[in-house]
């Protein structure tokens, strides 16, 4: 069994399909936009880090071996208090990469 719709109300349901596109489409360009604006934000630089901060990494890479961030961050409270384990593993990471053999650690 079919039904036939009459001109006005095949009109009414394509003005109602057209408006629920309408706010869907809505909904995603504010999506969008909120999403655009948050990747627009730029991350904090870090700062370089002090002589203070290399040395206890070196030390705390002594003491406790590598990879064990969290250790060292824990041990060297007072020095490494503004850097994160992330933090710390690069900065080792790159005073072992730049190191020459009889080469002072902080330089």
């Amino acid at each position: 069994r079919k039904y036939i719709f009459t001109t006005e109300e095949k009109e009414s349901v394509q003005g109602k399909a057209r408006s629920i596109v309408d706010d869907r489409h809505a909904s995603l360009d504010s999506a969008q936009t909120s999403i655009s604006t948050t990747t627009n934000l730029r991350r904090k630089r870090s700062k370089k880090f002090t002589v203070e901060e290399k040395k206890a990494i070196w030390d705390g890479v002594i003491r406790f071996g590598v990879g064990k961030w969290k250790n060292i961050k824990d041990y060297f409270t007072e020095e490494l208090k503004d850097r994160t384990q992330v933090q710390i593993k690069d900065c080792y990471r790159t005073m072992s990469r730049k190191m020459q053999p009889g080469e002072s650690i902080c330089q």
